[in-house]
């Protein structure tokens, strides 16, 4: 079994800051080879997809493997509408895969995923839901540890590479301490952590838990 190697030593643990979103899609665009974690409420999602819509607005391919039947084509259409892109091009930019099994997931983001960021020589990749088939209890809780180390090894990997890659995942309650430890592991493997909640507003706010070397982020509320 392949093992993640720790990069406690190479990431801060800070106050949670908040940041801006434009913040956030700077540090997501530029410099490229990174990990990034958002976790906390349903908005994680609606963030992660906007930062995708940002990248593919420049021309840039994003590679999505779902794992939690979240991903919402009609906000990337209206977002496309809004800026007068030509939607039907502007989809052409993201490519969607499904887990509906944690095996499937490992297959997903260990040998496909990397298989065509490679073909297509894509630098952005988001995982959304990474956990949710994992805490299905037909799988055993040493299987789905299993799982998640080797797709942390691989998107490891790809980071050390030219790839980006967004992991959005809701903050589940769960009841098994084993399957319970499957969210710290991910949260180990990546190299910033930003915490996402919904505001008074209703907007998505954003704060910065843990940052990596590369984050340079300025404190400002977050608004998507």
């Amino acid at each position: 079994m392949m093992s993640v190697p720790s990069i406690e030593n190479h990431t801060a643990k800070i106050n949670p800051t908040p940041v801006s979103y434009d913040a956030l899609l700077d540090q997501f665009r530029a410099p490229e080879g990174k990990k990034i974690l958002l976790h906390g409420s349903d908005d994680v999602f609606r963030v992660a997809l906007a930062l995708a819509a940002h990248v593919m607005a420049a021309h840039e391919l994003v590679a999505v493997v779902d794992g939690c039947n979240r991903f919402n084509v009609l906000s990337l259409a209206k977002f496309a509408r809004q800026r007068k892109i030509n939607a039907d091009d502007f989809l052409t930019r993201i490519y969607v895969s499904r887990g509906f099994t944690c095996y499937q997931m490992e297959a997903a983001i260990t040998e496909r995923l990397p298989a065509f960021l490679a073909r297509h020589n894509a630098r952005f990749a988001m995982v959304l839901g990474l956990l949710d088939t994992m805490y299905d209890t037909q799988a055993s809780a040493r299987d789905v540890t299993g799982i998640v180390e080797q797709i942390n090894a691989a998107l490891t990997q790809l980071s050390r590479g030219p790839v980006t890659v967004l992991n959005a995942l809701v903050s589940w309650p769960v009841e098994d301490p084993a399957r319970r430890r499957l969210f710290a592991m991910v949260q180990r493997a990546a190299d910033a952590v930003y915490h996402v909640s919904s505001g008074a507003d209703g907007r998505p706010r954003v704060l910065l838990e843990r940052a990596g070397p590369q984050e340079r982020l300025a404190a400002k509320n977050a608004t998507v």
